[in-house]
C-alpha cells in the first residue's frame, strides 16, 4: 500500500498547466500517515495512468473540505529553507 497525502486546492489551481504538461512542480503537501507538512518537488496527475507509481493526493480547500482526487510521485523531500515555501502554506 502507498502513501497518502493531502494538498491545497490552490496548488493545484496554481500549477494547472505545469501538471498538465507532466512536469515536475515544487509544493508544500501533508503526509497523512504522519501528519507532517513536507516541502517536496513532485510530478502530479488526475488519473493512475498519468502517474503509475504515484500516492493517492487529496485536493482539499481551506476549510479542509474534500475537492478531488490525484495522484502524486515526490521526487525530492526538501528542507523548508531550500523550497522558498512556507511551512505554514498546508
Amino acid at each position: 500500500m502507498g502513501q497518502d497525502y493531502q494538498v491545497f486546492q490552490g496548488y493545484v489551481e496554481k500549477f494547472k498547466e505545469r501538471i498538465a504538461k507532466g512536469e515536475e512542480v515544487t509544493l508544500t503537501i501533508r503526509d497523512m500517515s504522519t501528519m507532517e507538512k513536507k516541502a517536496v518537488v513532485a510530478k502530479i496527475g488526475k488519473s493512475k495512468a498519468e502517474i503509475p507509481d504515484g500516492d493517492d493526493l487529496t485536493v482539499v480547500n481551506d476549510l479542509g473540505e474534500k475537492r478531488g482526487q490525484m495522484f502524486i510521485k515526490v521526487i525530492k523531500e526538501l528542507d523548508v529553507s531550500e523550497s522558498n515555501i512556507s511551512a505554514e502554506t498546508v
